[in-house]
């Protein structure tokens, strides 16, 4: 759907706003689906009015910049 798009859209600017893509290593952003079997099968049952059963809650931070040495 047309509004699912721009909503990811929207989503991806955030989180590059937020140095989510920043390393790639650090971070793996998925789209769409996910290769976390946890993750699939808990969205597997979940319903976007929220009546689907168990869904994923999570809050969204920018990542903790890494420590250097000196």
């Amino acid at each position: 759907m047309a509004n699912e798009r721009i909503t990811e859209d929207m989503v991806e600017a955030q989180l590059r706003s937020l140095g989510f893509y920043d390393d790639e290593e650090a971070i793996i952003v998925e789209k769409q689906q996910s290769t976390v079997v946890a993750i699939r099968k808990a969205l597997s049952k979940a319903s976007k009015r929220g009546k689907g059963g168990e869904a994923i809650r999570s809050t969204l931070s920018p990542p903790r910049p890494r420590r250097t040495w000196s």
